[in-house]
């Protein structure tokens, strides 16, 4: 026997063990297949994960490796060779003679091809797994072209949207402007045609960005990046312009520039058409002067409206009162008198819907005699019907909100909380019992200010405030912003200075009462600022250079709100201890260490502080009137026992970012009876045993 076993025992396993696996693959055909389709379904989950990722390396200028190509294009082989054999099962069900028969062949072939195939499925899901992340950047957000507000279509008005779609479509046109006076619906046109040209596929990608009077290449730059979905973190300018030139050259482009005032240097920007011919700009400028200067091939002129547009668009925004016997004719008057412009038209029909004729009447009156001298012939037919838009607002502190507005630079999306703050900081919202009444005080008079188009909602914003997401976003249209200062500076004395690179000449100072400068090239501040009726001052500087002077607050001692987002400071100026009246202080700057300072401040209510403090001193206690507390992403390590117990007015505390907390905390937090919100950070499972009911917050 062991003689046979060793002469037959080579051929069974040379002969007749292949033979049973060919003849297996007839009887486990539809296991073969459908392990293969299984195997292939998940590979097609990981190559369309792997295809994201190369999609979004590439969006941000990647090179891709080679294996990574390769691996997609087996894997798309593959995919193909699945799909071969799922189109011939029916044939195998088939089979022969009416189907009692079956196709041994087709089922033999099949099989073979889809247990051969399962292994370098296998093979590619192992490779795989070092090409694909479990998560992936989230797509850029897309432009809101067209808003919640209903769009009111006009003849004139299509006729200027064909216009310009058919310019685009023009291969010898790469530019294309829109001018038109201010409040004339030029922005709106843009979104118009740059939302009907994304829907009907006529380019892949369509960007919209704000230049605005003093345009900053670096933040125009990073609005176009964030809308195509990649970074741009190098400085130099050149490099960012090169960068970008490269990432809009991949697909057909439409970048709209939106409020351009002045000639743009597209090069320094980062828009070359030699290079990128498939990329196209259209820009909106109040100036004719500018899209000549820009070399626009295709210049569209937008004027007013026809009057019966006019006429429809105010009757629209209006209201059905203006079909009244009595309000008819006035209507009519005062539609003329915004002299049909859609912004005028727009805003003064939604102030005067539904109101009695002796508020018509009075509106006519106003629009005919209001003429501010200090106005500029173009735009003096925006600024009355504006004014009056403010003038109508029921409610003082919606007029206070929205005057607070222009203190933001243009374009700012400004959190609810920031109009709360310098709310309660400078006393116009009137009886309220708590921040959150204010909240909600403040939440119905900017939708107030929204319905009558005196602002915008910003939706999540785009400002970067840290660690801290607010709920909600306003933003001020510029013109309206232009509208508000002039009023602001008929009732007090408002220096609002942005872009400036030295601080204004002495003025009188002694009767202003807000300042708003905002400058990345300020490179001196005053040594003593002589404002002894100073109410607001917001600073927002970047300049590493700039220094604060100890002195600088020795003159202001009326200051109600101190706004400095800027990352200037260093360190905190002792005179800073001289704001006696201070209630609300916003401090964002990496640079300070030590706020020791800020416990002299003893009407301070709302501390928001931004640094690089490690220590939560002592002297903060002495802050008894304050009612919020954020610390922002300080990276606080240390907090003073005791603290928590002298404030017993807080209603809000933060201190997101943080591994101090301990159980003497928590005690002296449940003991704060008016707390409404607290977000803090717990690294110790322990402690959330300790005696305090969370459950108590209205706002955790």
């Amino acid at each position: 026997m062991e003689v046979v076993s060793a002469i037959f025992g080579p051929v069974l396993e040379r002969v007749v063990k292949p033979v049973l696996n060919e003849i297996g693959y007839v009887f486990m055909y539809s296991c073969n297949v459908e392990n293969f389709s299984k195997k292939v379904d998940r590979m097609k989950v990981m190559r369309d994960g792997v295809k994201e990722r190369v999609s979004a390396e590439e969006d941000n200028l990647q090179v891709i490796a080679p294996n990574v190509n390769t691996w997609l294009v087996r894997a798309d082989q593959i995919t193909r060779v699945e799909e071969r054999i799922m189109n011939k099962k029916p044939d195998v069900e088939k089979g022969w003679c009416k189907g009692w028969c079956p196709n041994v062949k087709l089922r033999y072939t099949l099989s073979k091809k889809a247990k051969k195939s399962t292994e370098d499925v296998v093979e590619l899901l192992v490779e795989g797994t070092a090409y694909i992340n479990f998560s992936r950047p989230a797509p850029p957000l897309q432009v809101e072209f067209i808003g919640h507000r209903q769009y009111v279509e006009f003849k004139s008005r299509k006729s200027n949207e064909d216009e310009i779609i058919e310019a685009l479509m023009d291969d010898k046109v790469n530019l294309v402007g829109i001018c038109g006076m201010g409040g004339v619906g030029k922005t709106m046109i843009a979104k118009k045609v740059g939302k009907k040209v994304k829907e009907e596929a006529m380019f892949d990608e369509v960007v919209m960005v704000s230049v605005g009077p003093k345009p900053d290449i670096k933040k125009i730059q990073e609005g176009i990046a964030e809308a195509l979905g990649f970074q741009l973190k190098e400085d130099n300018l050149i490099v960012r312009a090169n960068k970008l030139q490269r990432r809009v050259a991949l697909r057909k482009t439409l970048l709209i520039l939106d409020d351009v005032w002045a000639w743009l240097d597209l090069e320094e920007l980062g828009i070359s058409f030699a290079l990128s011919k498939e990329c196209k700009i259209m820009l909106t400028s109040r100036h004719q002067d500018t899209c000549v200067q820009m070399e626009a091939q295709k210049t569209v002129v937008i004027e007013v409206l026809k009057e019966d547009e006019g006429w429809s668009l105010f009757k629209e925004r209006a209201g059905s009162c203006v079909n009244e016997p009595g309000i008819n004719r006035v209507a009519q008057d005062v539609s003329r008198e915004c002299s049909h412009l859609p912004l005028a038209l727009t805003t003064v029909g939604r102030a005067l819907r539904d109101k009695t004729q002796h508020s018509w009447e009075d509106a006519r009156e106003q629009l005919r005699k209001s003429a501010p001298s200090n106005i500029p012939e173009v735009l003096r037919e925006v600024y009355q019907p504006l004014e009056l838009s403010y003038n109508l607002l029921e409610i003082e502190e919606a007029q206070s909100l929205f005057l607070i507005c222009s203190l933001f630079p243009e374009d700012y999306c400004i959190p609810l909380d920031f109009l709360i703050w310098y709310g309660l900081g400078l006393r116009v919202l009137k009886n309220v019992n708590g921040l959150e009444e204010a909240r909600r005080r403040v939440s119905r008079l900017v939708e107030m200010l929204e319905d009558r188009f005196l602002l915008d909602d910003a939706g999540e914003g785009n400002e970067k405030f840290s660690m801290v997401n607010y709920e909600k976003y306003v933003k001020m249209h510029h013109v309206l912003q232009d509208v508000a200062i002039y009023i602001a500076n008929k009732e007090d004395d408002v220096l609002i200075s942005t872009h400036d690179i030295e601080w204004p000449e002495e003025m009188a100072y002694e009767r202003l009462t807000c300042i708003s400068m905002v400058s990345d090239a300020l490179t001196v501040l005053p040594e003593r600022l002589k404002c002894p009726q100073l109410n607001v001052l917001r600073l927002q500087c970047n300049n590493a250079t700039l220094k604060m002077p100890g002195d600088f607050f020795h003159e202001t001692p009326s200051l109600l709100v101190l706004d400095m987002p800027g990352s200037f400071l260093c360190s905190l100026p002792p005179s800073l201890e001289c704001l006696k009246n201070l209630r609300v202080l916003y401090l964002h700057s990496q640079g300070v260490e030590d706020i020791s300072v800020i416990g002299e401040l003893k009407q301070l209510e709302m501390l928001i502080c931004f640094c690089s403090a490690k220590t939560l001193p002592a002297k903060i206690g002495c802050l008894t009137n304050l009612r919020v507390l954020n610390m922002g992403d300080t990276c606080i390590q240390k907090i003073a026992r005791g603290i928590f117990t002298q404030l017993a007015r807080l209603e809000e505390v933060y201190l997101i970012n943080n591994n101090c907390i301990e159980g003497s905390f928590l005690r002296e937090i449940s003991n704060l009876r008016y707390l409404t919100c607290l977000n803090i950070q717990i690294l110790e499972a322990s402690l959330l045993h300790t005696n305090i009911s969370f459950q108590s917050f209205p706002r955790r």
